[in-house]
Parts: C-alpha cells; sequence; structure tokens
C-alpha cells in the first residue's frame, strides 16, 4: 500500500514539472513574439539612415581644367609688297634670332636702278665736298690778308657748305632707296621658333596673307573660360599648377596674367589666361596641359557631405542624431565643391549627422541607422 501510494506521488509531481514547463515555454514564447512585433513595428516606422560621425579634417578648393599650351606671344610674319620668293633661309621648326633674314623676295628692277644711281650720286657729292675741303685748306694756307683772298676764302666756305648738303641730300636718297628695297628682304622681328610656313623658293606671295609664325615657346601661356562662382575665387598674379603627361606628376608653377570682367557672349564664361616659363621646351605648342588653382586651403576645417545638407527657404540645414532621434539644426556652410560643404557654424566636432537631407524627417523622430 505505501508503494502504490509512493508512486502514485512521483507521478503527481512529474505531471506538475511539465505543466510548469510548458507554462514558461509558452509565456516564453508569447512575451518573445510580443517584443518581436514591438521591435518589428518600431522598425517599421522607422526611417533607415546612414550616418557620419563629424571630425577635423583638411581641404583644399580647386578650380581644375585641360586646355591647350601655345606660345606666349605669337607673331605672325606678313610680307610688305606682293612678290615671288627668290631664296629662303631657314626651315620650318628653326630657332631664329631677331633681325635674322629669313626670305628674299624678288626685287622691283626699278628699285634697284634707284638704288643703284643713289649710292653714285652719294659717291659723287662725297667726292665734290672733299675736293672743296681741300680748297679751303689751301686757300688759308696761302693767305696774305687782302680784300680780294678774303673773298676768295668766303667763297670757298659757302662752296663747302653746299657740297655738305649735297652730301646730305644724296645719304637721304640712299636711305630712302634702301628703305624701299629694305621691304624685300623679310627678317625675324623676334626670337622664337617658325611655325605654320608652307612656302618655296618661286612661290608668290600677298601683303595679306601670313608668311609664318614666329613663337618664343620659353613661355607658354593657356585659355580657359571661368563660371561666374569661380571668377570671383581668383585673382590676377595668383599661381596655377600646370601638369603635362609628357612628365608625370611633376609641376610648372604659372601665374594669371589676365581675367576677364565681362563673360563670353557665346559661353557665357569668363575668359582667363595663364603664363608660364617653359626653359627647356618641354611643352610643345599645341599640346594638351591640366590646369590646377588652388582658391581656398584649411586644416582642421569640418567638413560635410554636400547631400547632408538642405535648404529651408534661405536657411541651411542638417540633421543630427542622438539616441536614434533626429535634431533639426540650423548651420551656415561655405561650398567647396559639387560633393562637400566647410562647416562654418550650427555643429561640433563629434556630432552625428544624416549623410541625406532629403528625407523629411521631423524633429525628435526616431531613426533606424543603417551605415555600412
Amino acid at each position: 500500500m505505501k508503494k502504490i501510494f509512493k508512486k502514485k506521488n512521483n507521478i503527481v509531481w512529474t505531471l506538475l514539472l511539465a505543466g510548469v514547463f510548458v507554462f514558461g515555454a509558452m509565456f516564453y514564447f508569447v512575451s518573445g513574439n510580443e517584443e518581436q512585433r514591438e521591435s518589428e513595428e518600431i522598425n517599421k516606422n522607422s526611417v533607415e539612415v546612414e550616418t557620419l560621425k563629424i571630425e577635423a579634417k583638411k581641404f583644399s578648393r580647386e578650380i581644375a581644367f585641360s586646355a591647350t599650351a601655345d606660345p606666349y606671344g605669337k607673331i605672325e610674319i606678313y610680307p610688305e609688297t606682293n612678290a615671288r620668293i627668290s631664296a629662303v633661309y631657314f626651315k620650318e621648326g628653326d630657332y631664329v634670332k631677331k633681325g635674322q633674314s629669313l626670305i628674299s623676295l624678288e626685287t622691283d628692277p626699278v628699285l634697284a636702278e634707284n638704288l643703284r644711281n643713289a649710292q653714285k650720286n652719294l659717291e659723287i657729292a662725297r667726292q665734290n665736298l672733299e675736293n672743296t675741303e681741300k680748297l679751303q685748306k689751301q686757300l688759308k694756307e696761302d693767305a696774305d690778308g687782302t680784300p680780294a683772298e678774303d673773298s676768295t676764302k668766303r667763297s670757298a666756305r659757302l662752296t663747302v657748305d653746299s657740297s655738305e648738303g649735297q652730301v646730305k641730300i644724296a645719304e637721304g636718297q640712299v636711305q630712302l632707296a634702301r628703305s624701299q628695297m629694305s621691304k624685300y628682304v623679310i627678317k625675324s622681328p623676334a626670337n622664337g621658333f617658325i611655325e605654320h610656313f608652307n612656302f618655296k623658293t618661286g612661290d608668290l606671295v600677298m601683303m595679306n596673307a601670313p608668311l609664318a609664325i614666329v613663337s618664343n615657346s620659353q613661355k607658354m601661356e593657356v585659355s580657359s573660360g571661368l563660371s561666374e562662382e569661380e571668377i570671383s575665387q581668383v585673382n590676377l598674379a595668383q599661381t596655377a599648377e600646370i601638369y603635362s603627361d609628357s612628365f608625370s606628376e611633376e609641376k610648372i608653377i604659372g601665374k594669371i596674367y589676365y581675367l576677364a570682367k565681362t563673360a563670353d557672349s557665346a559661353s557665357k564664361k569668363f575668359p582667363v589666361k595663364i603664363e608660364f616659363d617653359n626653359p627647356e621646351n618641354r611643352i610643345k605648342g599645341g599640346s594638351v596641359v591640366r590646369v590646377k588653382i588652388l582658391t581656398m586651403e584649411k586644416e582642421g576645417a569640418m567638413v560635410v557631405p554636400a547631400t547632408a545638407i538642405f535648404q529651408e527657404g534661405d536657411m541651411q540645414k542638417i540633421y543630427t542624431v542622438r539616441d536614434s532621434k533626429v535634431s533639426i539644426k540650423t548651420i551656415k556652410a561655405e561650398k567647396i565643391d559639387e560633393e562637400e560643404y566647410c562647416i562654418k557654424e550650427g555643429l561640433e566636432f563629434g556630432e552625428e549627422i544624416v549623410l541625406n537631407g532629403n528625407y523629411e524627417l521631423q524633429e525628435g523622430e526616431k531613426i533606424l541607422i543603417r551605415n555600412k
């Protein structure tokens, strides 16, 4: 009888423990599901965002563009008369000096004859002057002071003066004739390299058509156009960095020497010109170079993505995050480029911001941070 009772007690305890276990499991399952449902409900109603913690950063702002490099101060050479080429003293690409003869043209026979006659007249005038000067000297040596001799000396002096005048007239005629002949010899107007010469001996050249170009590639220039915003960030004599693919990342320093005050009517851009030295002729005329103009540089700046900032009227604003809740702050920010802004007022280092300002979030709204 005792054994039967003991057996029944064991069965009761076993059933009680099983019930407690089942109840506990059901409670855990129900409460767990409830918490999960609450979490899913919160997540369902929260906007997922990416955030960024603001840290000090160095940044620079620059204007960059590619442009064609050309010799600074190209000079076109024009003939002063229409004539055929009789001789050429250079090859295209040669380096020439200022005043060096480049081309001879077939001369006008009449002008050549005029020069020969003028030179002959000059020789005669000089000989006459020499003779009268000798006569005057002889008279001075033989003079005895009589009135007749004084008259003869005055006459000799007048003859010398006349001869001197004739020499000057003859010299002027020679100079004029040579000037007329000089246009048949074309000389280089400057030091530089000869470009775009496409003529040969016997070709007819015309006064209104350039013969060639002399370019000094020891100094080069690049030209481009800047927007209204960009032109306000640069100044005359400001430095620029010039890069060429022909010598890797090595840079040449140039400077801005021209800034237009008005925009080009077609492109709506403001023309800018930059000059730089090219002493070893490393950059060839017509080659494309890359140009960088540094307009701002700052250490320890507060830099944020442009996408984080949004406008409300004329105010710049940004979303900050604390304890998964949104706070909207008014800021002052300066544009660095199309991708970044520098914060000047309204934020502190260490704050966390939402990377995209297009969510239309509300003050205090719960968010779900999903950073990559």
